[in-house]
């Protein structure tokens, strides 16, 4: 399955994210690095299967759900 993580690159959401790809889903990570590290993405890039979107979730989000088949949304 494939799911998107919203501040993935955090304490919380990284979390969430490493285990989602331990048990083998494919993750479209967003977060605009405010709170979170990209030391933490590059990290879960070794675990699995995602795409990083260095983007806010303010921004206009329509062409990551255009492009993707999503089956779930996990927002921290």
């Amino acid at each position: 399955m494939k799911y998107i993580v919203t501040g993935a690159a955090g304490f919380i959401g990284g979390h969430l994210a490493e285990r989602l790809l331990k048990e083998g889903e494919e993750l479209i990570i967003i977060d605009d690095l405010s709170g979170g590290k990209q030391e933490n993405v590059d990290y879960l890039a070794t675990l699995g299967k995602l795409t990083f979107e260095k983007r806010s979730i303010a921004d206009n989000l329509d062409d990551i759900f255009e492009n993707n088949k999503i089956d779930g949304v996990f927002h921290f």
